[in-house]
């Protein structure tokens, strides 16, 4: 047998290597695309089969399916889109013409992604495929400019209605979109101004009551859990909009002045009138009503592997397979803390609970290692890691509250928005 002899040295043999595994992951997802597209046309997202088709011909240019399939894609998308603005522009929604804006920009973008593909022709007979597109920015624009008036109407209407902090707030919601839509749509800028520094609201959050019974035996849990809530809430720009939260430091001035101290705050009535001394609209007042720390418990159980190998090779393969068998002892060690408590917002002018939830925070750790006595070939492919101790009692219980917090904050971002 004689041998091929190649001449194209190592660095030239890795190229074409690299060259043809480039080739085949470039074939694979260009396939992939398609099929994807196929799947969405077939559930009716015409937008996304379009996209997928897109993608795949920037790929291929010359892919037949690919090139079927984006030209009823397209057609369809574009008869979806103009189908809801007709049912729109006929129905008597408050917010159609947010809906026809973005009805129009997602025409607008079908058509810009059209622009951006390589010149599709059929492969059998060099024709080139065209799409009969459109420019949509003057129908975007008059849409735009419809649902700018139609915030801005109601914007005035709930500047006019009351003078509220809520009422307020949702005004200036209206004018802010009302400038959205149209940037500084007439005076829209200088009314969402006005709208929006009667519509901050201010709210006191009052150090959590801890009635755990463990006596400061983590530290100052509570503190924790309200200096992480204002920090996540004063931080997100959209929950701190109409927002401002009274610090710790006006808090404490305020009970100096009432000759109360922080822990005096032990029911909601005496949150209500430091409330009411600070003038804030809300207070949100919490507690702490359980601490439970396990700080380490071991499991042991012991299992039986066992596994078929070659006992004996031989030249062509192996002569003998038999049963080998390893007595595996696995421990596993659990950890954990949890943190029970809840939380109010109260209204400090009646005494209304506005929201009242129960929270669980809580920290688990887990570890399992083992041992084995018997054939190491019986136990390959069994994964167990390296022994490892749980943190610290004071550790588990910080990530516990850490995970209460971010529970409250999530909640309290919610009502405030």
């Amino acid at each position: 047998m004689k041998k091929i002899s190649c001449r194209l040295g190592w660095a030239g043999f890795l190229s074409m290597i690299i060259a043809l595994m480039s080739a085949c992951a470039a074939m694979f997802e260009y396939g992939k695309l398609e099929r994807s597209a196929r799947a969405a046309y077939q559930s009716g997202d015409y937008d996304q089969a379009f996209y997928s088709c897109a993608q795949s011909l920037q790929l291929k240019p010359e892919y037949a399916k690919a090139q079927d399939l984006i030209q009823d894609a397209f057609k369809k998308a574009v008869e979806t889109h103009q189908d809801k603005i007709k049912e729109l522009e006929n129905g008597n929604e408050k917010l159609k013409w947010d809906a026809v804006v973005t009805e129009y920009e997602a025409l607008g973008n079908i058509n810009k992604v059209v622009k951006t593909l390589p010149t599709l022709r059929r492969e059998e007979t060099g024709q080139e495929i065209k799409f009969d597109t459109h420019d949509y920015s003057q129908e975007l624009s008059d849409a735009k400019l419809k649902a700018a008036e139609v915030h801005y109407q109601a914007g005035v209407r709930l500047s006019k209605k009351a003078t509220d902090v809520d009422t307020q707030k949702l005004a200036a919601k209206e004018f802010k979109a009302a400038s959205h839509f149209v940037p500084s749509y007439k005076d829209s800028d200088q009314l969402y101004e006005q709208a929006h520094n009667q519509g901050i609201k201010r709210i006191a959050v009052i150090p959590f009551v801890d009635k755990s019974n463990k006596g400061g035996q983590y530290g100052g849990i509570s503190d924790m859990i309200v200096d992480n809530i204002v920090a996540q809430v004063t931080q997100d720009p959209e929950a701190s909009e109409f927002l401002a939260i009274v610090s710790r430091e006006q808090l404490e001035q305020v009970l100096r002045e009432q000759k109360l101290g922080m822990g005096d705050i032990i029911d909601e009535q005496t949150a209500i009138q430091a409330g009411k001394v600070l003038g804030v609209h809300e207070i949100v007042t919490g507690k702490i009503t359980t601490i439970s720390v396990n700080p380490g418990r071991q499991t042991d159980r012991r299992e039986t592997k066992t596994a078929q190998v070659c006992l004996v090779d031989g030249d062509k393969g192996c002569l003998q397979w038999g049963n080998v068998s390893a007595t595996v002892f696995i421990h596993t060690l659990e950890a954990n803390a949890t943190i029970n408590g809840s939380y109010n917002i109260i209204d400090v002018k009646t005494a209304r609970q506005k929201v009242n939830q129960a929270l669980n925070g809580a920290y688990r750790f887990s570890n399992q290692w083992g041992e084995y006595q018997g054939d190491q070939r019986a136990v390959q492919g069994l994964a167990l890691g390296p022994q490892q101790s749980p943190p610290v009692e004071q550790d588990m219980v910080n990530s516990a509250a850490t995970n209460l917090a971010n529970q409250l904050a999530r909640s309290f971002k919610a009502y405030v928005r």
